[in-house]
């Protein structure tokens, strides 16, 4: 479960990856193949698990914050955790762009769907930035088009 090494492409030492850290004491003592199917799907999204010693599930964003998801079962965390990745702005990102792999880690372990991602999620967000480069060509050719 805990053998996931992704990189986000682009994110420095710093910002290239995400941490479940789940209590080993909640984690059974062999993994199913839909706990493992569950951890490469998160492991698409640049999220990796590590089996700990403490009491609760926590996720330690890129940016070094946590978040707390308690102490539910596996599948149940590993869901909420990609549900919260996928709605964060860099990770909706990478739930976009990444659908294909977390389809085809489910689809290894013989599962339709292990973990679901959300439409909301699975669609990009774009930030205002991004939303300007992609009209910058249609105002250019408005704004072309007065000075002749």
């Amino acid at each position: 479960m805990d053998s996931c090494t992704s990189s986000r492409p682009g994110g420095g030492a710093t910002y290239d990856h995400r941490t479940l850290q789940y209590p080993a004491s909640l984690a059974g003592a062999v993994t199913t193949p839909q706990e493992q199917a569950a951890a490469d799907q998160l492991c698409c999204v640049y999220t990796r698990v590590a089996l700990v010693s403490g009491g609760r599930a926590v996720l330690l964003t890129y940016d070094g914050g946590s978040n707390d998801f308690g102490t539910g079962s596996f599948m149940v965390v590993a869901q909420q955790v990609l549900d919260s990745a996928c709605g964060m702005s860099m990770g909706s990102a990478d739930c976009a762009n990444r659908k294909g792999c977390i389809d085809a880690a489910a689809k290894s372990a013989n599962f339709s769907a292990v973990l679901k991602t959300s439409a909301a999620a699975s669609t990009s967000k774009l930030l205002p930035a991004q939303a300007l480069l992609l009209l910058l060509p249609s105002l250019l050719l408005v704004l072309g088009g007065r000075q002749q």
